[in-house]
Order: C-alpha cells, then structure tokens, then sequence
C-alpha cells in the first residue's frame, strides 16, 4: 500500500462491524425494556400519559434504527461484496459510519426516552400541567434533533462509501 493510498477494508470486514453492532444493540434493547417489569418505576401507567408515550417512540426508533438498521448494514456490505464485487472500502469512514451511526441511535434513545419520556412521564403522573411539563422536557428538542441529524448524515455516509468501494473496483 502506498503512503498517499487510503487505508483499506473489505466489505465482509464492514459487516463484520455493523453485525456485532447489531448483537450488541439487541442486548442493549433487551436491557432496555426490562425495567418495565420493575413495579416501582411505574413504567406501564407512565407509558399511558403525554409524553411518557415518548418512551415507545424512542424505543421504536432505538429498535428500528439502531438494531434493525445496523443489521441492514451489515447485510449492504456483504451484498456490496457478493454482489456488487466491491473489494475495498475506506476503514476510517466505515469506522465513521458505525461510529455516528451508534451515536445517533443511543442519543436520540436516551434523550426521547428518558429526558422526554420518562421525567415527562412522571412529571405528568404527579399532576402537573402541560406547560409545565413543556418546560421540564424542552430542553431535549434541539439535542435530539442533531442526533437525528447525525443519524441522517451516518445514513448518507454508508451509501457514499459504498459508491466509493464501486469505484475503486480494478476493472
């Protein structure tokens, strides 16, 4: 490899990546949605008032993004190298990529579903008012909404690199 070259990965390497982040992420689900079996915590009624229903949301996104998204991945890499015959991609972006793409998953997570969902959530159970609550949790909107973004951009850059990996293809 040359000093001006980029360093290099194959594909299967990508997957390989992105599929323990996948097993990881299941882990984290199953970790997750444990708590509701903990009487105390009161997660089933808080789960039923604004915005406590914030918690089912972020773990829908958490879920959907994060697990089954980063099994996606991991399958787009393999099917880059099986199918497309793509045989390198740059291991600083893919690195990038799971790095962002984790970033995003376990922000907006934690933030709608914490921040937003649960002290919402109890905030409501207590009786307090509406745009009391608002006060409580508008702190989160924004943040939430860079790791959103940053969930965007971990999206655009998986297809760039794979678009890079398609033409580095010695024909």
């Amino acid at each position: 490899m040359n000093d001006g070259e980029p360093m290099v990965i194959d594909p299967i390497i990508a997957s390989k990546y992105f599929l323990i982040s996948t097993l990881f992420n299941i882990a984290a689900s199953v970790l997750v949605a444990s708590p509701v079996l903990v009487a105390p915590l009161a997660l089933p009624l808080k789960l039923t008032v604004w915005p406590g229903t914030w918690m089912f949301v972020a773990y829908a996104v958490f879920v959907g993004f994060g697990t089954i998204g980063a099994l996606c991945w991991s399958v787009i890499y393999y099917l880059a190298n099986s199918v497309l015959g793509i045989q390198q991609v740059r291991k600083r972006l893919v690195v990038a990529h799971l790095v962002t793409h984790n970033i995003a998953a376990y922000g907006i997570g934690a933030l709608m579903g914490y921040a937003v969902g649960y002290v919402g959530g109890t905030a409501a159970m207590l009786g307090f008012g509406q745009a009391v609550i608002t006060a409580i949790v508008s702190w989160a909107v924004i943040p939430i909404g860079l790791f959103t973004f940053i969930g965007l951009l971990s999206s655009l850059l998986g297809i760039f690199i794979i678009v890079d990996g398609a033409g580095r293809i010695k024909r």
